[in-house]
This record gives structure tokens, C-alpha cells and sequence, in this order.
């Protein structure tokens, strides 16, 4: 296992995805393993906000407000609720973000998650549900999708030349054998 300290440009992903994965196991776990799991989502939860400046007395008073202002989940009253899209594209993203992920070219695999998570965030951006993370995330994949393009371009132009010359070498040399 690799171990690091993140930087500050990629902990409000990182602390994001935790958050996310933290609540995963809540919705995943048994009844008897909920109590825990929701600690670790507070704990999740004082991070994200840690990481954006706000305390603990910050996340308390904003919930109390939103409480007083839309009323509360505990009353068991269900509302229509705007969901954003979840999927492990976003640790994908922190993958990519941190430099964990090694961006293997020869790596079908990983190409088509890179363009699968470009999909995802660009329909995020779109109906303007993207955040400035998912932002950086994007910019990142596009610009990793641009210089394996140019890659492989540079790749195909010298292939090209190559077989060109290849051709008329062997021209040449029929030629010469006929002429024999």
C-alpha cells in the first residue's frame, strides 16, 4: 500500500470522495455496523468542511437554518429530490488528479474509463451541476486525450513516411532485379 500526504490543490476531491465512499458503507452495511459507519461519515463530513474553511459550528448553524427554512428529513415527509450522478468516476478523477492512476496509453481499459469520466463530467457541466473539482478533473482528462491524440498522429505521420519509403525501396529493388 502507498502511502502520501495530498496536496492542498487535490484534498477537496480527495475529501469529497471520502465522503462519498463513507456514505457507501452506510447504505451497504448491516443494521448492527450502521453506528460506526455513520461516524466515519461524520468524520467525513468535518473533513470536507475542514477542507473549505468552514467548522464544525459553521455545518451546525447552515443545517439548523436549512431545517428552519425546508423543514427536516426526520419527519418522514418524501419530496422529490434532484440527485447528482455517484459512480467510482469519482475516484477516478482523484486518481487521475493525485497521479495515482499511471496513464498507460498501450491501457484500453483505462482509455475508456478516461473517456467514460470525460462524458460523465462534460453532462455535469452542462446542466450546470459540475463543481470546480469535477472542473479541474475535466481540464486534466482533456488535456491527457489531446496529447495522446497528438501521440498517436506523430505516431501514424512517421509509420506513413516509413512505409512510404519502404514501398520505394522495394520498387527500387524489383526494378534492379528485373534489370538483372
Amino acid at each position: 500500500m502507498h502511502v502520501r500526504t495530498a496536496t492542498d490543490d487535490e484534498l477537496p476531491l480527495l475529501a469529497k470522495a471520502k465522503l462519498l465512499e463513507e456514505a457507501g458503507e452506510v447504505v451497504s452495511s448491516r443494521p448492527d455496523d450502521i453506528l460506526g459507519e455513520l461516524a466515519d461519515v461524520l468524520e467525513a463530513v468535518r473533513l470536507v468542511a475542514h477542507v473549505y474553511g468552514y467548522t464544525d459550528q459553521d455545518v451546525e448553524e447552515a443545517r439548523a437554518s436549512k431545517t428552519e427554512t425546508k423543514g427536516t428529513f426526520s419527519t418522514g415527509i418524501v419530496g422529490r429530490f434532484r440527485t447528482r450522478h455517484v459512480s467510482d468516476h469519482t475516484k477516478f478523477c482523484v486518481l487521475c488528479l493525485s497521479g495515482e492512476h499511471e496513464d498507460t496509453s498501450e491501457d484500453a481499459a483505462y482509455r475508456e474509463k478516461r473517456r467514460d469520466t470525460i462524458r460523465i463530467i462534460m453532462e455535469r457541466v452542462v446542466s450546470g451541476m459540475a463543481d470546480s473539482d469535477e472542473t479541474r478533473c475535466l481540464q486534466s482528462l482533456v488535456n491527457r486525450e489531446i496529447g495522446e491524440s497528438d501521440t498517436m498522429r506523430t505516431v501514424a505521420s512517421t509509420n506513413l513516411q516509413h512505409v512510404r519509403t519502404l514501398i520505394t525501396d522495394v520498387l527500387r529493388m524489383e526494378k534492379e532485379k528485373k534489370n538483372d
